[in-house]
């Protein structure tokens, strides 16, 4: 085996050429070094470099496995830090890639945030002139509930001027999607904040609407709902379409986990304490 290296940027490429029943192999690497043997496969990717490996015919798959392998060895006998290069790269890509999404996940629900925030089908607590805390929440997720329970009540104690918009994003199954038109048929009938606070009040979680039916008699109690209008809006489809609404400005926000809170133009993915949020509203 000969080997020769010339500058490349040409991606893994192999090449074959036949020439003076001699037979060529060209392979072309680029930023991070994987290798990968199994199944009958073998994949080589190194730095920015091309090696040609030159043998007397045209080998079969597994004399192409060979060659792959002995050029990789003479590679990394000779240039070791290759390997540590390409990792620390690869993982520099990856950092990026993350940083990247998040900021895009950000813009969108900064976006959707702002028209959540003035739709009247979005229910709301707090002053109509207050700072807007936008949140997209799940009754079954347990942050959300200790975000009420915790950060909510910490911060209304602290600020009397913050307003809270809240966007239904039941993305934790059927039970979930049950307890948000609950409150939007409690929404209807003015009643939105005592069916929040019981909703989100309960220890236990729902995996489908059939289990989350069997808490409608106590929320009606709870939040002194009038059971025919109750009754009406989930039966009609009336909770149901608000709730839809609402996932749509969740699917423009990119919501994959919840609680999601936005305000003004700052975007707070998760849990966050009260002290942490009052910051946020400024």
């Amino acid at each position: 085996m000969r080997g020769v290296f010339r500058a490349s940027m040409d991606g893994l490429v192999p090449k074959k050429i036949l020439k003076e029943r001699s037979y060529a192999m060209n392979f072309y690497k680029i930023g991070r070094l994987v290798l990968l043997v199994g199944a009958g496969s073998l994949a080589f990717i190194a730095q920015a470099q091309t090696f040609t490996v030159v043998y007397p015919q045209s080998p079969d798959s597994s004399g192409l496995r060979a060659i792959v392998q002995d050029a990789v060895r003479e590679l990394l006998q000779k240039e070791p830090e290759l390997v540590a290069n390409a990792l620390r790269a690869d993982q520099a890509r990856q950092e990026q890639q993350a940083k990247d999404a998040q900021a895009a996940s950000a813009q969108a629900a900064v976006q959707a945030a702002a028209r959540a925030k003035i739709d009247p089908k979005v229910p709301s607590i707090g002053p109509a002139d207050g700072k807007t805390v936008v949140e997209f929440f799940d009754y079954n997720c347990g942050y959300c509930k200790t975000f009420a329970a915790q950060t909510v009540v910490g911060v209304q104690a602290a600020r009397k001027d913050v307003r809270w918009a809240f966007v239904y994003t039941p993305i934790l199954g059927a039970g979930s999607k049950r307890l948000a038109e609950f409150a939007a048929a409690a929404q209807l009938q003015g009643q939105f904040e005592a069916a929040h606070d019981y909703l989100l009040g309960l220890k236990q979680t729902f995996a489908s609407s059939e289990a989350a039916d069997g808490i409608r008699e106590e929320l009606i109690v709870a939040a002194s709902l009038d059971r025919e209008q109750f009754e009406k809006a989930l039966q009609s489809g009336e909770a149901r379409a608000i709730v839809d609404h609402h996932m749509a400005y969740a699917t423009q926000a990119r919501i994959s986990g919840t609680p999601v809170l936005v305000t003004g133009t700052t975007y707070v993915p998760g849990f966050v304490p009260p002290e942490i949020l009052l910051q946020h509203i400024g």
